[in-house]
């Protein structure tokens, strides 16, 4: 799994306002996803590299205060 810093800045807001934060995420699964079938077998003049097979799951949340 890789790892990579925050795309967004937290901010403070004076006294009284109401606070809102949203977190975007997205991970990095180097395997292929448990539940679909497999991808078709590669021909064997095609090689995998960097991300191939992998998963990507993304999303955001949103937090309120």
């Amino acid at each position: 799994m890789r790892w990579e810093p925050p795309l967004r800045v937290l901010t403070d807001h004076p006294a009284g306002r109401p606070r809102k934060m949203t977190v975007d995420y997205a991970a990095i699964l180097e395997r292929w996803p448990q539940g679909p079938p497999p991808l078709p077998k590669r021909p064997a003049d095609v090689m995998p590299f960097d991300l191939s097979d992998s998963t990507v799951l993304v999303g955001a949340r949103q937090f309120a205060w």
